[in-house]
């Protein structure tokens, strides 16, 4: 194809060009010949003096590039071209083309400068059409804007046009089209005016839809919201709204729906009843699945409460479905598993039995692990230890089986950010325990072999860590190390 193109010397008309742009959907991209053929017909769209002038050719060109992500060579080049031509559009966008445009952006990363120009130019035209949005419009749209990030302005210029057409349409959403909008809300932060705006008119839409969700509706909903905080009325009006679809049905959730949606709480607090309300929901629903967690759901679902700090009786139910649906007699987790199930502890008291009963089957978990955990990995596991106090059998269970782990993943130095993240997570500890020791061990050993330099932060988060540690007794006494200061001293000096 790539042969014949060359040799194709007319130039493309519109019909050519959202032709070539719709057809290379099915494109795999993992070959060079596929930059090869995207170069060139950017090449040949941006050498026509002929442009997108029907709403339809614009929606099927857009679409042609669900498939491909903005990394790809030859992507920033198309993009361009179809900026170009698209700006020049006179028409009116209907609803449908909008939606499946946006749709096929789902793998372009706004850090490209060339994505967001294409982004604003659909922006421009979105605000200047008279479109209204059914419901698959809406999903379609929403859902495109899934590798979006709300950091950039042309990304909230669209974000603020596709609200207010959306405000200005009258969609009844079905469960499908609530969890494809809402999924496509992952990069997307509350911290914006625009993403706010979204949210609330998302929260109206589905608090006046009559349908139920399924499983899948319930875990991509949940999981779009991952970077929207709940100190926003917005937010809270949305997970109301999401709470009570959940309290009116009596779907089982399966694994993947349970480990989504509460990956997707991992900015919220419980400090609002919204919260409290969405928490209760999802332990009533995970109370009656009849599936075990897989270690990725595990790590997904621990992850998401990094934030759920208050002694809550429906954080407590939420915490005991979970651990019922952990088996501690089979399976195992690998590195990141480790490393996100343990981060999502950071919040959440030893001295709650729920914590404790988790905590116990995740040691199980990890003690058939082989895994070799990277310095991040290390890092985040130990951070998630802050409130977890050595005096519980659980926990000290747990060291003895993270210890081994870390033992055994000799191959890479920990770097300063690992460091200081892992002896921040022993503030909880104290040295009288020999689990303990053998931890605080372990890190001198990998600490002193490094050649990470702790900037003045990463210092003090480290010593912070270490104010539960007694310096009353050493553990490298008689040891294969052959010092005799004791363990705190001698991470102070590796430290320095």
């Amino acid at each position: 194809m790539v042969d014949k193109l060359k040799i194709w010397d007319r130039e493309w008309t519109e019909r050519d060009i959202s032709t070539f742009v719709y057809g290379i959907r099915s494109l795999e991209c993992t070959q060079p010949i596929d930059s090869e053929l995207l170069l060139l017909g950017a090449n040949k769209i941006s050498s026509s003096q002929y442009s997108l002038q029907s709403s339809r050719a614009i929606g099927n060109a857009l679409y042609g590039l669900q498939d491909i992500t903005s990394d790809t060579v030859g992507v920033k080049e198309l993009c361009l071209a179809l900026a170009d031509k698209i700006i020049q559009f006179k028409g009116d966008l209907n609803g449908q083309d909008i939606g499946i445009g946006i749709y096929g952006l789902q793998g372009m990363s706004a850090d490209l400068p060339e994505v967001r120009k294409l982004v604003n130019t659909l922006a421009i035209k979105i605000r200047e059409s008279e479109a209204e949005f059914d419901q698959q419009a809406l999903s379609n749209a929403l859902y495109g804007l899934q590798s979006m990030s709300s950091d950039y302005p042309e990304v909230l210029a669209l974000v603020s046009v596709l609200a207010t057409k959306i405000g200005e349409s009258q969609p009844q959403l079905c469960a499908q089209a609530i969890g494809s909008a809402l999924y496509g809300l992952q990069k997307l932060s509350s911290d914006a005016f625009e993403v706010r705006t979204l949210v609330a008119t998302l929260a109206e839409k589905i608090e006046t839809s009559t349908d139920s969700l399924d499983a899948q509706a319930i875990g991509n909903a949940l999981f779009g919201l991952q970077r929207m905080k709940s100190n926003s009325p917005e937010v809270r009006a949305l997970l109301q709204a999401v709470a009570n679809k959940l309290t009116s049905i009596e779907v089982k959730l399966d694994s993947k729906a349970i480990g989504s949606a509460l990956y997707g709480l991992n900015n919220m607090n419980c400090d609002s009843a919204q919260v409290r309300s969405l928490l209760q929901a999802l332990a009533n629903r995970i109370s009656t699945s009849d599936r075990f967690l897989t270690g990725q759901a595990i790590a997904d679902s621990l992850y998401g409460l990094r934030g759920m700090k208050d002694d809550c009786k429906e954080l407590r139910s939420l915490l005991s479905a979970l651990g019922d649906r952990i088996d501690a007699s089979t399976g195992k987790l690998d590195s990141q598993e480790i490393g996100n199930s343990l981060y999502g502890l950071q919040a959440l008291s030893s001295e709650m039995e729920e914590v404790r009963i988790i905590i116990s089957k995740l040691a199980a978990k990890v003690k058939r692990s082989r895994a070799y955990l990277r310095p991040q990995q290390i890092g985040r596991a130990l951070l998630g230890f802050q409130r977890l106090s050595s005096s519980s059998v659980e926990v000290r269970n747990l060291i003895t089986q993270l210890t081994k782990r870390i033992i055994e993943s000799d191959r890479t130095p920990l770097t300063s950010a690992a460091i200081a993240d892992s002896l921040y997570g022993l503030q909880g500890m104290t040295s009288d325990v020999s689990e303990v020791q053998e931890l605080i061990a372990a890190l001198a050993i990998k600490i002193s072999s490094t050649a990470a330099v702790l900037t003045s932060d990463q210092i003090g988060r480290a010593l912070f860590g270490l104010q539960g540690l007694s310096s009353s007794k050493s553990i490298f006494e008689e040891s294969a190390l052959g010092l005799d200061s004791d363990e705190v001293q001698f991470l102070i000096s590796v430290l320095w």
